[in-house]
């Protein structure tokens, strides 16, 4: 009897600790001919937030992207000013966007420098350059030392800072070359030694093991090394049909050529894959060489979003 008993009163203990069943929500959705945004892909707003891009029309967009020069986050050797990137995050994350980022070394600003002048002040070997179209700018030798060892000191601070941020859904590896490119056309600035390139590209990696990171289809060797992290791809000439020269165009001359060399014909499946268009392409009607044709359609065949 003592042990039915002490059974009994088990069993009342337990269906008393069972918790409540949960009630059963019915959802049944409604059609709708709204565009949704989709996280993460799609269409995205360039240094603006989707409220105030009136030429996206009735297209919904979930990522803001914006590009910093290092000057700007860094202002003394080791001293962050990050305002910038919060206040991005801030500003996209009000119309329910999150936020993509570069940061560049090398750009033809002149009121903005792409490095730090603390750099230079340091011992850093810098360039003097100007391309056709613009006048001189200065960036750091990207195979110095001391450059190598400051911007991968820069990187991992800001992926202290940003790495797994649930508003940051894309860093682009921008380091190297004209506006973070990684090339520096048009000028007699050397590129960075393969070895060198690897460094960059394995120091954002380790400060953002929990961020998609793409890069530059330009650079085939780092490329094919970011690939190996699981690093994406990114342009910025896309639909480029002869905007720069007659005789060569982007979407005929390099990014077919590009994307073999580097085998991501089927990275888009794992990684990210982006581009910003050379210029802009309104109601169908290209400016600078560029069409939505040329566009769209290589858009969709290597999964572009």
């Amino acid at each position: 009897m003592i042990f039915q008993a002490a059974i009994a009163a088990a069993a009342a203990a337990l269906t008393a600790a069972s918790p409540a069943p949960e009630a059963i929500i019915t959802v049944r959705p409604v059609p709708s001919e709204k565009l949704f945004a989709n996280p993460g892909m799609g269409w995205q707003t360039f240094h603006r937030p989707a409220d105030k891009a009136p030429h996206f029309g009735e297209l919904p967009s979930s990522v803001m992207y914006v590009r910093y020069c290092w000057s700007q986050l860094e202002k003394a050797d080791g001293v962050y000013d990050w305002s910038l990137l919060d206040g991005a995050i801030a500003e996209a994350k009000r119309t329910g966007q999150t936020l993509a980022f570069r940061v560049m070394t090398a750009s033809t600003n002149r009121t903005v420098l792409g490095s730090p002048s603390w750099l230079e002040h340091l011992g850093c070997k810098f360039h003097t350059y100007a391309r056709p179209d613009t006048g001189p700018s200065d960036c750091p030798d990207f195979n110095d030392p001391l450059y190598l060892q400051k911007h991968t000191a820069f990187i991992r601070a800001l992926g202290a800072r940003y790495n797994g941020h649930h508003d940051v859904c894309l860093v682009d590896i921008g380091s190297i070359g004209l506006w973070g490119e990684w090339h520096m056309s048009g000028t007699d600035v050397p590129m960075p030694t393969e070895e060198n390139a690897r460094r960059i590209i394995s120091a954002y990696r380790r400060a953002f093991p929990d961020t998609p990171l793409v890069m530059q289809l330009d650079d085939v060797p780092g490329m094919k090394f970011a690939k190996s992290l699981g690093i994406g791809w990114r342009v910025d000439c896309w639909g480029d049909m002869g905007g720069f020269s007659k005789t060569w165009c982007h979407m005929r001359s390099l990014y077919p050529k590009s994307i073999r060399e580097t085998g991501v014909e089927n990275l888009w499946r794992t990684e990210p894959v982006a581009s910003r268009p050379a210029g802009t392409c309104e109601n169908g009607t290209g400016k600078d060489g560029i069409s939505t044709t040329s566009s769209t359609g290589p858009s969709n065949s290597t999964h572009r979003s």
